[in-house]
């Protein structure tokens, strides 16, 4: 089993490898990574292929079991060792009558993407090789799910017209998929019609078409963002826009309330200035009698103070009669002792007594007159 004879790659990356490869045709300059699960087939490969010069550093064997995912799955071993696989035949019993299945065993799988990283291609001039029938859409699939497809210019594929394990894709559903990956469909090997060899390169301008279809998804999204950022900030515009406009509605009914308030004060205002002028002129009139009844009390006042001033006199003429009075008292009662002790001088002093009691008498009277009182000129 060879490889077609096209331009060297970089790397070439051949999954189940087998025993029957000829590995005469990978150039010394090409990086070999030959992959199989079978312990067996691996030695039987070496000790087919010598290994001389630089080939001994380009051609590396790996023995490990590849999948889409990594983890533990069921590797069917059958009398043909080449077919042996990890799905379980199905139509390879009717291509192949005398197939027989040996035994099962459980391995432990490695991710086809964390096994390609692991072998850092630095470039896209690779080369994929795959002959594993059951596995070849799954880890195509992986591979482009991972990035990783379109590292391999070249694609070269074991397939099968009719699906051959459980499962299994076939030549078409192969076809199909790389062909909506940018992979044009080169030539086909049908020596054997059953399971003819696909090759495949990537058209150069897919990866240009890719790159712009990034672009435009990226600007896309970006215009997305920009029109959905724009159509926010239209939003919480709209939503500004609102409240300024409920707040002007708002602001415009306390207007046109404090409008109807400052009229019905200007209403009462003026109710009030009509009041206030009826009371001001009743107040005019209020003062008015308070005039005339203040000049009144002030003629009132002057009577008063006039009869207070002759009561006044009224009250030092009575002071000095009561004294008067004391004085003649005091005479009187002087009187009386000179009388006792002088009889000789008792007419006269009864004349005088008699005088002296007119005199009282009438200032007795005259005390207890309201009229004002006079004394008599010469007392």
């Amino acid at each position: 089993m060879a490889i077609s004879k096209q331009a060297d790659p970089d790397t070439l990356i051949w999954l189940g490898v087998g025993h029957t490869a000829n590995l005469g045709c990978i150039s010394d300059e090409t990086k070999a990574v030959l992959v199989d699960a079978n312990p067996s087939a691996l030695k039987t490969l070496e000790r087919q292929n010598p290994i001389k010069g630089a080939m001994q550093s380009n051609l590396n064997f790996e023995l490990v079991c590849l999948a889409p995912q990594a983890g533990e799955a069921e590797f069917y071993h059958y009398n043909f060792s080449e077919y042996s696989a990890l799905s379980k035949a199905t139509g390879l019993c009717q291509l192949f009558p005398g197939l027989k299945l040996k035994r099962t065993e459980t391995l432990n799988t490695i991710a086809v993407t964390d096994f390609i990283r692991s072998q850092s291609l630095s470039t896209r001039n690779n080369s994929l090789r795959i002959d594993i029938i059951d596995q070849c859409l799954p880890l195509l699939i992986a591979m482009e799910e991972g990035g990783l497809l379109s590292l391999f210019k070249n694609i070269e594929l074991k397939t099968s017209k009719e699906s051959l394990y459980h499962h299994a894709a076939t030549t078409t559903d192969i076809e199909d998929f790389l062909s909506l990956r940018g992979y044009e469909l080169q030539t086909q090997d049908n020596s054997d019609p059953d399971l003819p060899v696909l090759y495949f390169t990537l058209n150069p301008l897919w990866q240009t078409l890719q790159n712009t279809k990034l672009q435009l998804l990226e600007e896309k999204k970006i215009a997305k963002e920009n029109q959905a950022e724009y159509s926010k900030m239209l939003t919480e515009k709209d939503a500004k826009l609102e409240e300024q406009a409920r707040a002007l509605a708002d602001k415009k009914a306390k207007l046109e309330e404090l409008t109807k308030a400052v009229a019905d004060k200007d209403a009462k205002l003026e109710g009030l200035f009509k009041a206030l002028a009826d009371k001001n002129a009743k107040l005019e009139e209020h003062a008015e009698a308070l005039t005339e009844k203040e000049t009144k009390l002030f003629e009132v006042n002057k009577q008063r103070d006039e009869q207070k001033s002759a009561k006044e006199k009224q009250t030092a003429a009575l002071t000095e009669i009561r004294s008067l009075y004391k004085n003649l008292e005091a005479k009187n009662r002087q009187l009386q002792a000179q009388i006792k002790d002088n009889g000789e001088e008792l007419e006269q002093l009864n004349a005088e007594l008699l005088k002296a009691e007119a005199q009282i008498t009438l200032i007795r009277d005259l005390f207890f007159k309201n009229s004002t009182f006079q004394v008599p000129e010469g007392q």
